[in-house]
């Protein structure tokens, strides 16, 4: 499973690289959502999975684990 931490912003290039790497796989993406991420950013990333024709998306919780790591990357 690969992790990416990403802004709305980034979207769109790393949807388009993981769909031209993984063609002949199944995908889903998990996006999750900080607890600083507005409900505008997260209308953005489902515009993107409808632009980019993305078939499975779920929208997860982020778990305090994913919250330590993210503050470490900042």
């Amino acid at each position: 499973m690969n992790w990416i931490k990403s802004d709305y912003k980034q979207i769109r290039n790393i949807i388009v690289t993981y769909q031209k790497d993984t063609e002949n796989f199944e995908k889903i993406i998990f996006i999750k959502p900080s607890d600083h991420t507005s409900f505008a950013n997260i209308v953005q990333i489902l515009d993107e999975m409808k632009i980019n024709l993305v078939d499975h998306y779920t929208i997860l919780d982020i778990d305090e684990n994913e919250k330590i790591f993210l503050q470490k990357k900042k």
